[in-house]
């Protein structure tokens, strides 16, 4: 909210800088869907970047079109109801733990 342009730095060296907004362009999709099975889930998980469960909820994250797409079918294919289907933009937070971990 206060600065247009950052720097990363790793191991004293700066690992990643630019704006924030184009650092933080990467896209996904989150997928928020009741009543997924257990091995559904599971399957799911191994193409999406994060998952969770509230509240009766299941959340995926996935990191393209093609994948939000297979798992929209797979969870349909088993009568799960979708909440929601958002895009979304990579945080500050995951750019700086990428940028320090590579």
């Amino acid at each position: 909210m206060f600065c247009d342009q950052v720097a990363i730095l790793r191991r004293g060296q700066v690992a990643v800088t630019g704006r924030v907004r184009d650092l933080t362009a990467g896209k996904g999709y989150k997928v928020v869907a009741t009543a997924v099975p257990e091995g559904l889930a599971t399957a799911l998980r191994q193409s999406a970047s994060s998952f969770g469960v509230r509240n009766g909820f299941t959340d995926f994250q996935f990191p393209t079109r093609e994948a939000v797409n297979h798992a929209v079918d797979a969870l349909r294919g088993e009568h799960c109801e979708i909440e929601s289907i958002v895009p979304t933009t990579s945080t500050l937070e995951e750019v700086f733990v990428k940028a320090v971990s590579e």
